[in-house]
């Protein structure tokens, strides 16, 4: 054997084994339609400003103005629900949502007493406190702002700019419930 020349197989005939291509992953694509329900929580600021009057009880007339900011800053948490229709590449829909919240904030109105040597402040004209030799008092009082709940129902209009990716636009109705004590 070792005398023997190589043998080569390249003549041989090979069987051909014939195999399946893989199957072609289809993307079926992303249809926007149907009902959609959610939950959110999250955390808000805001501010609201005012102008608190000191009025005088018997005629009427204004005695000082006290202008303030409320920070209304707070939790906030709810729902919504809405539903979509999906026609080629356009998208419209409606959505309702409601939020309780937790965002309040406080002013501190101050009408200033009367200056040293003076009897009468600006809001208590006529005061002379325990003896005449006793200014008028400041007038204060405080206001507290409360966001208790809000909501909006909106159209939606939009644009299925690729399967997955949806540019729109919504209108609609925001309704609310501010108390300020």
């Amino acid at each position: 054997m070792l005398l023997a020349p190589p043998a080569f197989a390249a003549d041989l005939a090979v069987p051909h084994i014939y195999t399946k291509a893989p199957q072609v992953a289809v993307d079926p694509g992303h249809n926007w339609s149907g009902f959609y329900a959610g939950i959110n929580v999250g955390y808000g600021w805001g501010r609201s400003a005012t102008t608190a009057d000191f009025i005088d009880s018997g005629g009427g007339a204004l005695l000082n103005s006290s202008a303030g900011k409320f920070d209304l800053n707070g939790v906030t948490g709810g729902g919504q629900i809405g539903y979509n229709w999906q026609r080629e590449m356009f998208v419209i829909g409606f959505e309702a949502d409601f939020q309780g919240s937790g965002r309040k904030g406080r002013f501190d109105a101050l009408c200033a007493g009367a200056p040293a040597g003076l009897q009468d402040g600006v809001c208590t004209p006529g005061h002379r406190g325990d003896n005449t030799f006793d200014p008028a008092l400041p007038v204060t009082f405080n206001l507290v702002q409360k966001l208790d709940w809000f909501g909006t129902v909106r159209g939606r209009l939009g644009v299925a700019v690729t399967p997955r990716v949806l540019f729109y636009g919504t209108g609609g109705l925001a309704y609310g419930r501010v108390s300020t004590y």
